[in-house]
């Protein structure tokens, strides 16, 4: 499963916080991980997603998760 255009809910909510893609990860995923996450290059998981959203202070209840494209078109 993946959450569509996670990289970019994630980009808008560490700046909203406040916060550095070094501080976001921190214990959650790796600086390279988040960076690829943020611009894109690298999918993320729906508990990574949770986890990074709740660090930057944001709900993630309101994404919705799916399987693949095909269950999203």
């Amino acid at each position: 499963m993946g959450i569509r255009n996670a990289g970019t809910v994630i980009k808008e909510a560490r700046l909203r916080a406040g916060l550095t893609q070094d501080q976001l990860s921190e214990g959650i995923c790796s600086l390279v991980s988040l960076c690829n996450i943020e611009n894109g290059k690298k999918g993320v998981s729906p508990s990574t997603f949770h986890a990074l959203t709740k660090k930057a202070g944001a709900s993630s209840e309101v994404y919705p998760l799916f399987r693949d494209s095909k269950d999203f078109d």
